[in-house]
């Protein structure tokens, strides 16, 4: 129940902006085609991030590891 309450906030966080993006893409005027690309675009943003960020991290302990032999 405490890490419940402690993710609470990040949770609910994340929701509105979830709820704000799609309400503001939804009033968009253009081709459902490209409002497709852009409903998916910040996804993808967001994956590649979040893979170079752990291929970072890793590479960093790669090579902190190969120093300390």
């Amino acid at each position: 129940m405490k890490s419940l309450l402690r993710n609470l906030p990040a949770k609910t966080g994340f929701a509105l902006i979830g709820l704000g993006y799609f309400q503001v893409f939804s009033h968009l005027d253009v081709s459902p085609l490209f409002r497709n690309y852009l409903l998916i675009m910040p996804l993808q943003v967001g994956a590649l991030g979040y893979v170079a960020y752990y291929y970072w991290q890793r590479r960093n302990a790669i090579r902190q590891a190969t120093i300390r032999r």
